[in-house]
């Protein structure tokens, strides 16, 4: 799916996992989410999430 940020770092620490059937796979800051493909969307909006975008 790709790499995604947030303005608040620490939104994985009390967001709601189990609610969309995801989990972490590592460790968080280089970590694998593991989810449902019907669950994307529905997290990425929860957890105020954006597409990163790379500068080369």
């Amino acid at each position: 799916m790709g790499e995604f940020t947030s303005t608040n770092v620490d939104w994985w620490i009390s967001f709601d996992f189990p609610l969309f059937r995801a989990y972490w796979s590592g460790e968080v800051g280089a970590a694998i989410l593991y989810l449902p493909k019907t669950s994307g969307n529905k997290l990425f909006a929860a957890a105020k999430l954006k597409k990163a975008v790379r500068s080369v």
